[in-house]
């Protein structure tokens, strides 16, 4: 499992719709079924989080449907209603392994 935490750093509370991994800016992958404690779309309060996560496999048979296969730099990104996006911190190396290994790079 990919496991994906929203944490919210700013002082006012934020209205997320939408999220998706993105792949050299320019593509992007939606997730319209991520599984969580809270269903977006969802307010996140300031100083608060909240956590989501996603098989590994389905995440590489998608990647694998548009062509892109072997070792990708991913960077995951959520929009509010009001279309501004909130990008992570850090780029996430997905490999396809036969236990779906992820390593994080700052």
């Amino acid at each position: 499992m990919l496991l994906i935490n929203f944490a919210n750093f700013g002082e006012k509370s934020i209205f997320v719709n939408s999220f998706y991994a993105r792949y050299k800016k320019k593509m992007n992958l939606v997730f319209t079924k991520l599984d969580g404690i809270v269903k977006l779309p969802c307010e996140i309060e300031s100083g608060r989080s909240v956590d989501y996560w996603f098989p590994y496999n389905d995440l590489i048979l998608n990647l694998e449907k548009v062509g892109l296969k072997g070792k990708k730099r991913i960077k995951f990104v959520c929009t509010d209603v009001l279309g501004n996006e909130y990008k992570s911190t850090k780029v996430i190396d997905i490999k396809k392994t036969k236990d779906f290994v992820s390593k994080s790079h700052p």
